[in-house]
């Protein structure tokens, strides 16, 4: 293991100037150093809206809370209908072609498409709401606010991805990372004070679609004035046949990672009851350190493995994902080492009651370390057209975290569902990284398999 590791570290010293990739290499430096800085902005103002609302709301408030953001959460991936990656991967090469009147067209349906399955799952979700949580109004109360947030959270992904592609990464993220939790924390502050210390959570999620509802508005201005001028003049032109051809696997993928994503908030909460919920949500939260730096590689990544991909740079596309995946293990480590060793204390600045996540928030640090030493390869797959290769290994893990979770949630609560989420995610990165070695030619993990 140590001579691997001194492996690792004698390849992270190409990582400076690289002097063949000046080029590629300056796009990355400055795209991540942005989305590096907005990352470490999102992460203190979410870490104050989370410490907010965990003193405000305590436990069980905040499990009800994060009970409702998971179904919305669930519901708005699946409204997208997969298609960002999509729209990153299309807009890139529609720029590069000068085929102005594909972006107009592409953005014109996607948008259209996402506000109307938005509003059938609205009205599903709602229905579910009532028949799982009709009885227990703490929770289903919540969760009938949050359900606008699917058609904001939805069309706010269109807006991102056509950023991606347009290169105007950082832009592109600065209202959903910088001015949302901002404005949250400032409304929650507010309603805290104006309610003499009182504060449910279902107000908590009100407030909270207020601020993603500003945002929107602003993050629309912002997209207009970065499209190229023959954006609005050309015609839409569409591509309906390979763009359904492309989105379809893709909607499978989201859908499916999304039930990864949240389905131990939600059977926790089914389960063990709110505040099993919330203490898992705030170990998840903490967790997230661990991989910041992955998120914030990925957006000025991807539209960089596109164009690469498309132009048949493939010894440069290897070389680049080699070298971005050694740096992002390398550089995560750290962090990780961090999480574990300052579990407890990190925890106890939520309040007493959140001490109980130790062990959970350990598991989960340490599932998310697997996930930045291979996260690139589903990346890897979507930007070279392995659609269907990519939903075959999210599947593969979600099935493995759908049955653990059922199984070690009644006996082992909170550990269980960490134990079941490490299990889930590792079965799916190393799936990804198999299909991309082996699909793509592509070794996207930095341990160089």
């Amino acid at each position: 293991m140590s001579g691997r590791v001194a492996a690792l570290v004698r390849a992270g010293g190409e990582l400076g100037p690289l002097r063949r990739l000046d080029g590629v290499e300056r796009t990355l430096v400055i795209g991540m150093t942005g989305t590096v800085l907005l990352n470490v902005a999102q992460t203190l103002l979410t870490f104050g809206v989370t410490l907010s609302l965990s003193r405000m709301l305590g436990a069980d408030g905040l499990g009800a809370y994060a009970y409702a953001f998971a179904w919305a959460s669930l519901l708005a991936v699946p409204s997208v209908l997969g298609i960002t990656p999509l729209i990153v991967r299309n807009v890139a090469a529609y720029r590069q072609r000068e085929q102005w009147g594909l972006l107009r067209g592409m953005l014109s349906r996607a948008n259209h498409a996402v506000l109307a399955s938005s509003a059938l799952l609205v009205a599903g979700g709602a229905g579910a709401a009532l028949i799982v949580n009709g009885s227990k109004h703490q929770l289903l109360y919540p969760v009938l606010v949050a359900l606008p947030l699917v058609p904001i959270v939805a069309l706010t992904s269109i807006r991102q991805a056509a950023m991606q592609g347009l290169g105007r990464v950082v832009l592109g993220r600065l209202p959903e990372t910088l001015v949302a939790p901002a404005l949250f924390l400032a409304l929650i502050g507010a309603a805290y004070a104006l309610e003499q210390g009182k504060l449910s959570a279902t107000w908590a999620v009100a407030l909270q679609i207020a601020s993603v509802f500003v945002t929107l508005v602003v993050g629309a201005v912002l997209l207009r004035r970065a499209l190229p001028h023959h954006v609005r003049s050309e015609p839409a032109q569409h591509e309906m046949r390979e763009w359904i051809r492309s989105a379809l696997p893709l909607l499978v993928f989201s859908g499916v990672q999304a039930l990864n994503a949240q389905i131990d908030v939600i059977l926790l909460g089914a389960i063990k009851g709110s505040t099993d919920a919330g203490l898992f949500s705030v170990a998840t939260r903490a967790s997230g350190l661990v991989t910041f730096l992955l998120l914030a590689a990925g957006y000025p990544l991807s539209p960089v493995i596109a164009r690469l991909h498309a132009a048949g740079e493939t010894a440069l596309l290897r070389r680049t994902v080699r070298r971005a995946a050694i740096g992002i293990f390398l550089a995560s480590l750290p962090l990780a080492i961090g999480v574990v060793m300052l579990a407890r204390p990190l925890l106890a600045l939520f309040g007493g009651e959140f001490k109980g996540g130790v062990t959970t928030l350990v598991l989960l640090a340490f599932a998310q370390l697997i996930y930045t030493a291979t996260g690139l390869a589903g990346m890897v797959l979507v930007m070279t057209g392995q659609e269907s290769s990519l939903v075959r290994g999210v599947a593969a893990g979600a099935v493995a975290s759908v049955v653990l979770n059922a199984a070690l949630i009644p006996p082992y609560g909170l550990n269980g569902a960490a134990v079941a989420s490490l299990i889930g995610s590792a079965i799916m990165n190393l799936s990804l990284v198999y299909y991309a070695r082996r699909r793509s030619r592509i070794a996207s993990s930095a341990f160089g398999i």
